[in-house]
């Protein structure tokens, strides 16, 4: 579960039956599959305020940051979006830096080339 506010939702298919995907300000993105145990989580380096997912759960974005500088030093207030493998994830390629404000909200093309 979440330690704090949940800020993206996605459910997407998994095999034969379907995984949900969740991002929180907690600074968490969990993944849990319905009848198999406790979701498995991974750290993200800021606060989650979006979460956007291919259908098939293969590409998963976080986006968001802090009004307060953060622990990454090279982008002070974590203002990016983050690329997960949304079966495993793992980190996928860098982030994508450069904006200015919190992102707040992701879309994400069928084919998680675009975003």
């Amino acid at each position: 579960a979440h330690a704090g506010p949940v800020t993206g939702v996605a459910v997407v298919r998994d095999g034969a039956g379907f995984a949900v995907l969740s991002a929180s300000l907690d600074r968490t993105l969990q993944r849990w599959e319905p009848g198999k145990g406790d979701p498995r989580h991974v750290r993200l380096a800021t606060e989650a305020a979006c979460l956007a997912a291919t259908a098939d759960g293969g590409v998963v974005l976080t986006g968001g940051g802090t009004r307060y500088r953060g622990p990454d030093l090279t982008d002070p207030f974590g203002l990016r979006v983050e690329r997960w493998d949304g079966r495993t994830l793992a980190a996928a390629a860098g982030p994508l830096a450069g904006h200015g404000r919190v992102v707040r909200a992701l879309a994400v093309s069928a084919d998680g080339r675009y975003a």
